[in-house]
């Protein structure tokens, strides 16, 4: 299951989330079915199957936004809620150093059975594979031995990388309300080859900050970061990296836990434009983390 092109923001944004879970559903069904098929034919009993999730280029904006978050919690609710005991290992492989993080966010919607079945690897998780999948199942490029029959060692007959959804068919977009109407929403002006920082204040430790903003035309880089101040000078650590998005179709949006309390701060960046300033609405809301967010 590659990550890197899994566009979950553009499936909210494009299917009703109600046809998501029940194509979904569908597929895990179809699931149970090849597994009592395989029964039959090997003439042994097959319950379970064990996830392979490439998160390798899955970038920390996409596995934040608020919207794919939602989404993503609403699959872990309906397979914990009717599949769980199919589920023997789900590894997770080439997990960047944030991942911690993100997974801290799903886990109120996981069983300790489920996540006793977790297991992360960073790139040194081939021989894990091995020692649970035969070789010749395996794909080449997992370390495996199997290949299309063309030779392709990524196995493209049988695995959907997947790919980003084009802005232009947000076929919901429409039915979004514009987050400028919205209570409690800001307007700042970011002038061409400029920046503006949106200080945040947390007061406590464990903070949840969650933010979403939009912009009435074109797009608009973004960063999160903690600033730190002496008595000579002020910086700005970097928590989240830049990253230009487009959100005058439809907001942007994400999270970040902060372990400690201090001033944190968004970074809306508009140094790439020559021509144009931009307007950016957004709202900022910060919340007490509940244990499971915080739990490692």
């Amino acid at each position: 299951m590659p990550f890197t092109n899994l566009d979950l923001r553009g499936f909210v944004y494009s299917v009703q989330k109600s046809e998501i879970l029940k194509f979904l559903t569908y597929l895990f069904e179809q699931d149970i079915k090849e597994m009592e098929e395989m029964s039959k034919k090997t003439g042994k009993v097959i319950e379970k199957h064990s996830y392979i999730v490439d998160v390798d280029g899955y970038t920390f904006r996409q596995a934040t936004n608020r919207d794919a978050l939602n989404m993503l919690n609403e699959v872990l609710k309906l397979y914990e809620a009717n599949y769980p005991e199919r589920m023997k290992t789900t590894y997770f492989i080439n997990v960047p150093t944030y991942f911690n993080l993100v997974l801290n966010l799903s886990k109120p919607f996981l069983s300790e059975a489920t996540l006793k079945k977790f297991r992360l690897f960073g790139k040194d998780y081939k021989k894990a594979l091995l020692s649970d999948i035969d070789a010749d199942v395996l794909p080449k490029f997992l370390g495996g031995n199997r290949t299309d029959p063309d030779g392709n060692p990524r196995c493209e007959s049988i695995i959907n990388f997947g790919g980003m959804i084009p802005p232009e068919c947000y076929a919901l977009q429409h039915s979004v309300k514009p987050l400028e109407e919205e209570e409690g929403v800001t307007c700042i002006k970011v002038p061409r080859q400029s920046y503006r920082f949106v200080e945040i204040h947390v007061t406590d430790f464990n903070c949840k900050v969650e933010w979403m903003f939009e912009t009435p035309t074109k797009d608009i880089a973004v960063g999160f970061y903690r600033k730190r101040e002496n008595d000579s000078s002020v910086t700005y650590d970097e928590l989240l990296p830049m990253e230009r998005v487009f959100c005058h179709l439809v907001p942007e949006s994400g999270t970040f836990l902060c372990d400690a309390p201090g001033t944190y701060a968004l970074k809306f960046d508009n140094g790439y434009s020559w021509m144009s300033s931009k307007k950016v609405f957004y709202k900022i809301k910060i919340s007490s983390a509940t244990e499971n967010d915080i739990c490692g």
